[in-house]
This record gives C-alpha cells, structure tokens and sequence, in this order.
C-alpha cells in the first residue's frame, strides 16, 4: 500500500496524535486537582455543580464561623462587669426560660384586658375587684423585671436599647396609672397600658424582626408620602 505523501504525512499524524492525547491528559489532571476540593463519596465523581456548591458552602460556614467569634467577642467586651455579680444576673436574666415566662406574663396581662374591656365589671363589683388584684400583681411582676433588667445592664446600656426606654416607660405609666393619687391626664395613662403587649414582641425573635424591619422603613414610607403631598 503505498501512501500519498510519504514520510510527512506519517509524521504529522503522528504529532496530532501526541497532541490529542497531551490535551486528554492536561484535562485529566485538572479534572482530578479539581475533585481534591470536593468532598466526595466512594465510586462517585463530582460534577463541576458539586464543586462550586461544595466550595459555597465551606465559604458560608467560615463566614459564619468567623461572624459568631466576633459577636462573642464583642458582646464580653461592651457590656463590663460593674456591680456584683452582675454577668451571673445577667446570663440568668437573658435565659430562654427566664424571657418566655416574662412573655408568658405579658400575654396574660393581655388577655386580662381584653376581658375587662369585653365585661366592663361596674364600680365595686368582685369581678372589678378581681382584676383589679391582678393588674397590681403584674404590675409588680413587671416592676421587678424592670429592676432586674436594669441591673443586669447597668447603667448605659441599658438606656442604648430603645426596646428598655419603651419598657421603662410602659412600666411608669402602669404604676402612675393604679396609684390613687389624682393626677390630671391619669385617665389618658390608662390608655397606654393597652401598649404593654408590645413588650411581647422584644421576646420573641420573629416578631422582633417585623417590628425593626417595619421601623426601619418608615423613613423610606414618609418620603413617599411628602412625595404624594407635594404632587397633590
């Protein structure tokens, strides 16, 4: 058989052949340096969709990894220990059993009200002297949560959290409101206890999240509407 071309011709084909097989092995290493990032299991080689997620998500957990190690670190270094004891009353108080049972009372309180706004119990009855007790007891109950919330972030950062103004205000309306003393406005104070079950929302995280979300885009909804103002 006798081949047109000759030695030349052999001799390309010859170096194609070399060439495919160089690029098939340069991708076979880079194939293989690729799946040392990638968690893999037995018999089952990862796709480039794996790699990418895998690496995402080793990203991510270093990212949150790093972000709980600051917030740790921040946390021991802005509230110091001042008065005696002061961490130990502090981690009892941010307790989870200790925030639901305040939740607990507060949603109680609630629900107090509501039945006397429904029953309207007449002056000197036992139903008005039944709730009446029991708005003291909460009262109480809640004056002493104040204290120990004081106490467990004394004294500046206490007052930094505008979640503790609203509570020390709900707090002073609620015992100016049951003092017998009379005061002018004091019938309108009664008014402001009905914000009390907005403590609530301080205890629980996802409702936390809607008020701050909600109170961070009031800025945004009153431009809107001095927008809406200027137009009409």
């Amino acid at each position: 058989v006798v081949v047109s071309g000759g030695p030349t011709l052999l001799a390309r084909s010859f170096e194609s052949g070399q060439g495919g097989l160089g690029r098939r092995a340069s991708r076979s290493r880079e194939r293989r340096r690729g799946e040392r990032f990638c968690l893999r299991r037995p018999a089952v080689r990862p796709s480039r969709s794996m790699v990418a997620v895998a690496a995402s998500s080793a990203a991510i957990y270093s990212i949150d990894e790093e972000r709980d190690e600051n917030d740790d670190e921040a946390e021991g270094e802005v509230i110091p220990e001042v008065l005696p004891f002061q961490t130990r009353v502090r981690y009892a108080y941010n307790t989870a059993q200790v925030q639901m049972a305040i939740a607990a009372f507060i949603f109680t309180n609630f629900v107090i009200s509501a039945v006397e706004a429904q029953m309207r119990p007449t002056p000197g009855s036992s139903a008005l002297a039944a709730i009446r007790g029991l708005e003291i007891f909460f009262a109480v109950v809640f004056g002493v949560e104040l204290l120990w919330n004081i106490y467990a972030h004394w004294f500046i950062f206490f007052w930094h959290s505008a979640w503790n103004v609203f509570d020390c205000a709900i707090v002073t309306i609620t015992f100016v409101s049951l003092s017998e003393v009379p005061l002018p406005g004091v019938s309108v104070l009664r008014l402001f206890r009905a914000f009390r079950v907005f403590r609530l929302f301080k205890r629980v995280d996802s409702l936390k999240v809607i008020i701050d979300g909600v109170a961070a885009s009031m800025p945004g909804v009153a431009n809107a509407f001095m927008i809406l103002g200027i137009l009409m």
